[in-house]
């Protein structure tokens, strides 16, 4: 069975904020998962696409690169 992670848990494993999720997802039209309550929950694949865009290359992110730019990253001390 396929892990299902909260925004709370696949937001601290890609290191935004739950609010990027959010936003990625409203403004980039990306299918998240809900489970019966409406709950947001996130797929390992889900937070392997969103890791690429902020590890990795931004120019190579498969989200969309405009939109990568305003990410807002958590501080290291938080």
């Amino acid at each position: 069975m396929e892990k299902k992670y909260s925004i709370s848990d696949a937001s601290r494993q890609v290191e935004v904020e739950n609010h990027v999720l959010r936003y990625w997802e409203e403004e980039l039209g990306l299918n998240i998962h809900r489970n019966s309550k409406g709950h947001r929950f996130y797929t390992d694949r889900d937070i392997k696409r969103f890791a690429a865009c902020v590890f990795g290359s931004m120019m190579a992110c498969p989200l969309a690169a405009g939109a990568a730019s305003r990410i807002t990253l958590k501080s290291s001390s938080s």
